[in-house]
């Protein structure tokens, strides 16, 4: 009887450790040191389906669709583990197996995601409000890495800006190689032509004296702010923009540090380009 009692403890014990392998390593584990290789193929491709999902939303900058796949692989991890806790006894992997095989395709698992995701993809959490109204102060971001062989005028990039190599920045590119550039308050003149700007009628939020306005570059056209109380620095150029390197400007006009302070950003210092708010500060109740 005590041998049974005993057995029976321990059986309860590891479909516990299963439970929370199914919570948090990879899917189908759990299931994997209680013996059941098939419900562990079967757990592993269905839950992991909606966490690979994940980098693919983010990369198609789909707010939308990327949070219902947290939602999805969040249920499927805990269905998973509940399953887990209802398998009856069978004839499981020896302890030192089952820890040894569990650490392996964790770790195995987790190279792969560092060099797959991660070295495509990169979170920030953006403490600056100088790409205002695109991103607010506090957001968490993703952006995809990379070389931008070929940018576009209000192309919206990850930089280290000249002489403030100490944080990355997120700002948008206004103008190319071989541009001439001019920055006369709020007015940005290209190529000797004015980008046009629209007044929109849209209230920025928790700033009284902002305003926002529509400005179209080229077949692009965004939304930037202005602060109306900021007494706006003299004329900024005209320059012309070296080879091999963008003129950013914040979408905060009047607090944004960029290209009229630090001069144009070499294309070599242009290290990915915007996705997507993967968070909003707004959600956090904070700004």
């Amino acid at each position: 009887m005590a041998s049974e009692e005993g057995t029976a403890r321990a059986s309860r014990s590891r479909r516990w450790v299963a439970f929370f392998l199914e919570l948090g390593t990879l899917p189908g584990l759990g299931h994997y040191v209680l013996g059941s290789t098939r419900a562990a193929l079967a757990w592993g491709a269905a839950v992991t389906a909606p966490g690979l999902g994940l980098a693919g939303a983010a990369l198609a900058a789909s707010r939308s669709f990327f949070w219902a796949l947290c939602v999805v692989h969040v249920l499927g991890r805990l269905l998973s583990g509940l399953h887990c806790l209802r398998q009856p006894a069978r004839v499981a992997p020896g302890a030192w197996r089952a820890t040894a095989v569990v650490l392996a395709v964790t770790i195995t698992a987790t190279l792969l995601n560092e060099y797959l995701v991660a070295s495509r993809l990169k979170a920030f959490h953006h403490t600056a409000g100088s790409m205002y109204p695109l991103i607010s102060e506090g957001d968490r971001i993703y952006a995809r890495m990379g070389v931008v062989a070929a940018p576009s005028r209000g192309d919206v990039v990850v930089l280290m800006l000249p002489g403030a190599e100490d944080a990355l920045r997120v700002k948008r590119i206004v103008a190319l190689p071989g541009d001439t550039v001019l920055v006369d308050g709020l007015s940005v003149i290209v190529n000797q032509t004015p980008l046009p700007q629209e007044r929109v009628a849209e209230a920025c939020v928790g700033m009284a004296t902002c305003t926002l306005w529509e400005e179209t570059n080229g077949d692009a056209r965004y939304t930037i702010s202005a602060d109306d109380s900021h007494v706006r620095s003299a004329p900024f150029g005209p320059i012309t923009v070296p080879d091999d390197s963008v003129f950013v400007l914040g979408d905060n006009r009047d607090n944004s540090l960029d290209s009229r302070h630090q001069g144009p950003v070499p294309l070599t210092d242009v290290l990915g380009t915007f996705l997507m708010i993967w968070l909003p500060a707004a959600w956090l109740g904070s700004e």
